[in-house]
């Protein structure tokens, strides 16, 4: 996973300078000798930093957020606080593994210290690179000079207007991008926006994004062989909800609403009546993870899945994993989309895709946290189903248990109402998706048949709360039991009493009678008689042996013999015969001689 990369800088500076500042020639990377080592690298670094052909500071702070828009990365705060008489500079890579992303940070750390030049303050402020694990250098800079030093004491503790900043979920909506930016520059900045269409021609195209673009007559762009987008107004178009890291994302211009996945095409959403002010409002809850979201006026477009009916995603279906998207299947799910009112998008192998609206009360609708949204009247929550209202849940009494939430004295999941009555006040989560009040014990279940969805609190048979406990989770298997009973996923192991329950290795155990990998029991298996195989560095694996018997998890090995096998790892072994990984043998060890 991509770690982000920071740079942070407070610097003690008079708004004057700062404007001298931003007016100035900025300064590259290569201007300085005194860099680490570990940034002066091939693939990214001070050795591929070239000399800044902006003509300003200013200039090249512009460009970049100008850049930003589109690539949905390396978000900047450049703001003056006047009652600190401070600068107050951030930029927040997201990738910061990514090549060229390192040159960047480090051509904005060139560009701080040239407020060397500027500086009058008597003690020195300081610059720092760091990602999430540690500092990569720090800056100091003083009256006309600036160095590299040791991280200064209090380089972990970040000021608070930067934990404000970054703690933020949408960087790439403009209205926060010009918040963050000093009143100037946010004006240069709605300038070069505005005018970059209007200036566009076939000999110097207008990028709205990296899959957008304009040469002053069409809108160009999506993922079809004719790249022209239809009727698209090139001097209004532009993206209305920062992209996810799919890329996908809502656009817009005065007359229609569309909706752009990679992988499919431009989609269009919604007509908008010619000369109408609409309000609109974009959001991507949980970061580049998130799906985005749309309010345009009293309507929210929101990302949404439905499974075929029949196979496809189902777990244990027949078909499964082999997929649903059969004609019958697909006509089934258009017409559940078309009976919420959605826009196909992709048919995909196990569901398909499409855009759903929502009804809200659009002036007062506001998200709240994660995925949950609230107007004046209601509460919504975003899931994979579409932006789903929670029946009966009034606005600002959502708390969370668990994977429930709680509101007007009723549970929800995923925007759905648990039917079960239940009392609030006694419910107490445990773990693992197990909860219980002073009756009974409970596991919540997502049952679904497809497309319908409809969670519940499933009672384990005979559980007694006081003396329940989760005695090991693992994948797929939470094995928990009370004074006299074991429960695998919710669900009685008759005549299995709690002490007889052993585990071994990672993921076998037995109840006294039978032997299972993780929630798969194990056929034949004798918990008296099995073995987990250990490799040479006495770390278990997933073989097992029984008798002339070896298993690989809850599976037989055809013909593998047991008396010469030996596990080299978790999934990788061999016998004198051959070589296995996982339960498939890969080569004859005669051949390997």
């Amino acid at each position: 996973m991509a770690e982000p990369l920071f740079v942070l800088a407070d610097v003690e500076i008079s708004e004057a300078a700062l404007r001298r500042w931003l007016k100035s020639a900025p300064l590259s990377a290569t201007r300085f000798d005194d860099w680490p080592g570990s940034v002066r690298r091939g693939d990214s670094g001070i050795s591929q930093a070239a000399t800044s052909a902006d003509l300003s500071v200013a200039d090249g702070l512009v460009a970049h957020c100008v850049s930003s828009f589109g690539l949905g990365d390396g978000h900047l705060h450049c703001n003056y606080d006047k009652q600190a008489k401070a600068l107050r500079f951030a930029v927040y890579f997201q990738y910061g593994d990514e090549a060229g992303t390192m040159e960047s940070a480090l051509a904005f750390c060139a560009l701080l210290r040239g407020i060397a030049e500027i500086y009058t303050a008597k003690k020195p402020s300081f610059i720092r690179l760091f990602d999430t694990g540690a500092d990569i250098l720090c800056i100091e800079i003083s009256q006309k000079a600036s160095r590299i030093v040791p991280e200064p004491v209090n380089a972990q503790v970040s000021p608070e207007w930067f934990d404000e900043w970054i703690g933020q979920e949408n960087f790439g909506d403009p209205d926060n991008v010009m918040a963050a930016l000093f009143p100037p520059l946010a004006r240069t900045l709605k300038q070069q926006v505005a005018l970059g269409a209007l200036r566009a021609s076939p000999q110097a195209p207008y990028d709205y994004d990296r899959f957008f673009w304009t040469d002053g007559e069409h809108v160009y762009g999506g993922s079809s062989d004719n790249p022209v987008m239809k009727n698209a107004d090139p001097k209004t178009f532009r993206r209305v909800t920062p992209a996810n890291s799919m890329d996908s994302a809502f656009y817009a211009d005065a007359r229609q609403i569309w909706y752009h996945h990679p992988m499919v095409d431009v989609v269009p959403v919604q007509s908008l009546e010619s000369g109408a002010t609409i309000s609109m409002q974009g959001w991507r809850p949980f970061s580049s993870d998130g799906e985005p979201l749309l309010r345009c006026g009293d309507t929210v477009w929101a990302v949404a899945n439905v499974d075929y009916p029949n196979g496809g995603s189902i777990f244990g279906h027949a078909d499964y994993p082999n997929g649903g998207n059969t004609e019958g299947n697909v006509k089934s799910v258009l017409r559940i989309i078309q009976a919420h009112g959605g826009i196909p998008v992709w048919e995909k192998r196990y569901n398909f895709e499409y855009v759903r609206p929502t009804r809200v009360e659009g002036a007062s609708f506001v998200h709240v946290k994660d995925c949950l949204f609230e107007d004046g009247k209601s509460v919504y929550v975003q899931t994979d189903r579409g932006l789903i209202r929670m029946e009966g849940a009034l606005p600002g009494m959502t708390t969370y248990l668990g994977g429930l939430s709680c509101n007007n004295g009723r549970f929800f999941r995923q925007g759905h109402a648990i039917k079960r009555p239940l009392d609030a006040a006694m419910l107490r989560y445990l773990d693992y998706d197990l909860y219980a009040d002073n009756h009974h014990v409970y596991q919540l279940r997502d049952v679904s048949d497809g497309h319908a969805f409809s969670p519940d609190l499933h009672i384990l048979q005979d559980a007694e709360p006081a003396a329940f406990r989760i005695m090991r989770a693992l994948p797929n298997a939470t094995i928990s039991a009370d004074a006299q009973h074991v429960w695998l996923n919710g669900e009685i192991i008759p005549n299995s009493p709690p002490e007889a329950v052993k585990f071994m290795g990672s993921f076998f155990w037995t109840d006294g009678n039978r032997v299972y990998n993780c929630e798969k029991l194990i056929q034949d298996a004798d918990p008296k008689k099995f073995t987990v195989l250990a490799d040479s560095d006495r770390a278990d694996s997933d073989y097992a042996r029984q008798g002339k018997v070896v298993y690989f998890r809850a599976e037989e090995i055809p013909d593998a013999d047991a008396a010469s096998f030996v596990a080299d790892g978790r999934t990788a072994a061999h016998d004198r015969h051959r070589r296995y990984e996982f339960d498939r043998p890969v080569e004859s060890r005669h051949r390997e001689s």
